[in-house]
């Protein structure tokens, strides 16, 4: 009797409204799933291998950027750029 009451509410299977939820209920599973993955796989790509290192500064270059922000005068940059280069800084110093 209950079998026969389900069959005539709900039909002998699954009526077409709840096929056509179930279908578009998996599609959307599928597509929230693989656009996870793809950001995910984003993600650690551009956080990890492909990456490089930050380039390590030269003291000349540090020196130069020094100059041109006015942090150091032209005759502190020349001594410091032979002092770097393994010239003395004594030899820079000539008395008039």
């Amino acid at each position: 009797m209950l079998e026969e009451l389900h069959n005539d509410v709900l039909g002998p299977g699954m009526c077409g409204w709840g096929m056509a939820l179930m279908i578009i209920g998996n599609v959307v599973f599928w597509a929230l799933l693989i656009t996870v993955a793809v950001l995910l796989a984003r993600s650690i790509r551009v956080g990890g291998i492909t990456s490089s290192p930050p380039a390590e500064v030269s003291p000349q270059q540090i020196a130069a950027q020094r100059f041109a922000r006015g942090e150091i005068n032209e005759d502190e940059y020349v001594r410091l750029l032979q002092v770097l280069s393994g010239g003395s800084a004594e030899a820079s110093h000539h008395e008039p």
